[in-house]
């Protein structure tokens, strides 16, 4: 299941390469890259204690749903109000952080914060495939998940990077 999400990840980048050249991919993937920060960040390095506890409590659902409310609550509460502020703020950001140099990665850095806005609660969900034994249902969702995003990708190409990713803000 990872690894067919990890390829759907990465489809886009290869699209853009090959559609913008070298010069937008490099604005595209940092765009992805800072975009998706807030969340993965935490989000990676608190997988394995998170997966623990939950694999822990699931012998008790009320126990259970109980950690799944509080740990998603307090970690979208500090992971969603900063995608909302990189999306607002974006151009000031890629100023402070990166240069002006970077300017152009704007609209990709928006489009990325709502796909992170929204994907970051496919990437909770993992926590409870793994956590409750369900990776079975986790893989066929990747395989239903994955040719969306080709499909999106597929769509967008008409329009360039920017459709490119609009399409991968689309699909997830």
């Amino acid at each position: 299941s990872r690894a067919i999400t990890w390829a759907g990840d990465q489809v886009d980048r290869i699209f853009v390469g090959a559609g913008g050249g070298a010069a937008i991919l490099g604005l595209y993937d940092s765009a992805k890259r800072w975009a998706w920060f807030p969340f993965l960040e935490p989000f990676l390095a608190l997988s394995d204690v998170a997966v623990a506890s939950l694999s822990r409590a699931r012998a008790d659902p009320a126990r259970f749903r109980a950690y799944v409310q509080n740990g998603f609550t307090t970690f979208l509460s500090v992971s969603l109000p900063t995608l909302a502020y990189i999306f607002v703020e974006s151009r000031n950001i890629l100023q402070v952080v990166l240069g002006s140099q970077w300017l152009g990665a704007e609209r990709f850095v928006q489009l990325m914060c709502v796909a992170a806005f929204v994907g970051c609660l496919s990437r909770l969900m993992q926590w409870v495939f793994m956590s409750t034994g369900q990776t079975a249902r986790q893989f066929r969702w990747s395989l239903v998940t994955t040719p969306v995003m080709l499909l999106s990708l597929l769509v967008g190409w008409r329009w360039g990077a920017i459709g490119i990713a609009a399409g991968f803000t689309t699909a997830t």
